[in-house]
């Protein structure tokens, strides 16, 4: 594009912004900055085709004064993190306090089932979770409390019991059962808070006994 027909298509949005920027008025960041943009892409386009035009000098005393202009307009609200708790956050809570209120009630409903469910049926949590998590999960109990070997010797004595070890598939039908029963064992008679010691001795007296019914 020749420089006179750059000039002819965009003097009248050049001459806008410069009279918009003499005035003393503050004005709205977003705009002022949609102007820089597209000021920022006219001077790139002047500075490749006419490097040394008057042209060029000119967008770049505009880029300059929009830039402070920019700069000086905007302002950080005083205590804005006050203002967004306060009143931003309250006021987009009850404006949505419907939608909240469906998306709370269905999350404890779901929470409620959840519990009641692993409550009254033990195969719950691994339908839910899968046997590899829960069973990851005693592992860790196990190695905590220090009963692993112990549980391998009820484990071994059950397999005895079945005929010894004939393939994988029969390991794991014998071992399942037994971590589904120590699993419930832990869950009921387990509370919250007990020390690993007390943990220790509630496995250890159910391992001990599953395998004097073995015996």
């Amino acid at each position: 594009m020749r420089e006179i027909s750059f000039i002819k298509k965009n003097k009248s949005k050049w001459l806008e912004l410069e009279q918009s920027l003499n005035q003393k008025q503050s004005q709205n960041p977003d705009e002022l900055a949609d102007a820089y943009i597209q000021l920022i892409n006219d001077l790139s386009y002047s500075q490749t085709y006419y490097p040394k035009s008057k042209t060029t000098e000119y967008l770049n005393f505009l880029v300059t004064q929009i830039y402070r202009k920019i700069y000086k307009t905007k302002r950080l609200e005083k205590n804005r993190l006050k203002s967004f708790f306060w009143e931003e956050i309250p006021s987009l809570v009850y404006q949505y306090r419907k939608q909240m209120i469906f998306a709370f009630a269905l999350f404890f409903f779901f929470v409620a089932l959840g519990a009641i469910s692993a409550a009254y049926d033990d195969r719950f949590v691994r339908i839910i979770l899968g046997d590899e998590y829960v069973n990851m999960t005693l592992e860790n109990i196990l190695d905590l409390t220090g009963e692993m070997e112990h549980l391998n010797e009820l484990i071994m004595l059950s397999l005895d019991k079945e005929g010894g070890f004939t393939s994988a598939e029969a390991y794991f039908t014998t071992v399942q059962p037994i971590l589904d029963l120590l699993e419930v064992e832990i869950r009921v008679r387990c509370q919250a808070g007990m020390s690993k010691n007390e943990m220790k001795l509630i496995i250890q007296d159910w391992i001990d006994c599953e395998i004097r019914t073995l015996q």
